[in-house]
């Protein structure tokens, strides 16, 4: 009797944790337009982006936000393409956005992305420093939601990203289903008054507090940058303000492969665990949990067929209780169609990922740039 009640146990377990991330989810409050705009900036590192950029940047030109206050900043990073040239028309064509290239960035430890960010938050006037990647696009009302109800005790702006459509059967709806898998975590946990951690493409830092740390070059990390400036604000004390509406969701253009994707949720989960304990003690009990909670579900059913099929079942009403209420906070259309999805690729991927990582330990940016080995 010790199996079957263990595995009635963890589905218990796996039911209470995500009822109360749904509950948080609805606790957290909408935004609003800010009524006290101030000088930000905006930064978008770019590497071969000619496909994504305009999409990117039309979107951020078009914010129903004071033009005297906004500072848009793209970096291109040693693209082979016309990431170039599409930065240095936009340039010209608005003067509050401004071009900058890697090439004239000193020598430092940090790599791909961070080195970028961190060579951009040089030049930045604004207040607050915003990251977006190259391949998101935002809400025309991004900016001005994103600062709803900020004041001097937060040092950190965080919202949620999710994947544009692009197919049922896609890697597309992989990914989206890994985010709205994960992200809930994040929005529940702000929702009961605890924020841990914010998307690298879809944040903002205070300048003041990023420079007072001596900026990403001071922080011990190898891999993401988000965490990292998480990192800061935490050790400073400040507070964390975590959005959960339309406005405030960064939209991704989708990982082109399978591979790519498997990449980028190493690559996330590595750099969680360069967070120290408060993050990876976090990590290691939800990976347990679900590497545990997956394997039953996958094998339960030779060794205890109706404590199985009990748990099969409150996963799947769980999850599709979560998904419902991300799609009723978020407004994002069709999510419920990826319930079944988000069931199967979960249990997949809590069983790939920890083995994945214990087989081979060197992670990799898009496929390229750079790799560390740990």
């Amino acid at each position: 009797m010790i199996l079957p009640d263990l595995i009635i146990w963890l589905a218990v377990g796996y039911f209470l944790f995500f009822a109360v991330i749904s509950i948080g989810m609805l606790r957290l409050p909408n935004s609003k337009p800010t009524s006290t705009p101030v000088k930000v900036s905006v930064l978008v590192a770019c590497r071969n982006e000619e496909k994504d950029l305009a999409r990117c940047v039309d979107a951020l030109v078009a914010q129903n936000y004071p033009h005297d206050l906004l500072e848009i900043i793209l970096i291109d990073d040693n693209s082979h393409d016309r990431t170039g040239e599409i930065i240095t028309d936009y340039a010209r064509n608005h003067d509050f956005v401004r071009g900058l290239t890697t090439k004239d960035a000193p020598q430092s430890h940090l790599q791909a992305k961070a080195r970028v960010i961190a060579f951009g938050a040089t030049h930045a006037a604004g207040e607050w420093l915003f990251i977006v990647d190259a391949d998101s696009r935002v809400h025309p009302d991004w900016l001005s939601h994103m600062l709803f109800e900020v004041n001097e005790d937060h040092g950190l702006i965080g919202g949620l990203i999710m994947t544009e459509e692009d197919g049922y059967f896609s890697v597309s709806a992989l990914e989206k289903v890994s985010l709205a898998y994960t992200q809930p975590i994040t929005v529940g946990m702000a929702g009961w008054g605890l924020p841990a951690i914010c998307s690298g493409p879809n944040m903002a830092i205070r300048k003041s507090l990023y420079e007072a740390y001596g900026g990403l070059e001071k922080v011990n990390f190898n891999i993401a940058e988000d965490l990292a400036l998480s990192q800061i604000v935490l050790e400073s004390g400040k507070k964390v303000k975590f959005h959960g509406s339309e406005e405030t969701i960064g939209n991704l253009i989708s990982v082109p492969t399978l591979k790519h994707l498997f990449s980028q949720q190493r690559r996330w989960i590595r750099g969680g665990y360069e967070r120290g304990p408060d993050l990876w003690v976090g990590l290691t009990i939800v990976f347990v949990y679900h590497f545990l909670y997956s394997w039953i579900l996958l094998l339960g059913w030779f060794f205890a067929l109706k404590a199985t099929i009990t748990a099969f079942l409150i996963k799947g009403f769980i999850d599709w209780m979560m998904l419902s209420v991300l799609k009723y906070k978020m407004k994002i259309p069709r999510l419920l169609r990826y319930w079944p999805v988000m069931f199967i690729y979960s249990t997949a991927a809590f069983i790939f990922l920890p083995l994945s990582l214990l087989v081979s330990n060197k992670i990799k940016w898009k496929g390229e740039g750079y790799e560390v080995k740990y």
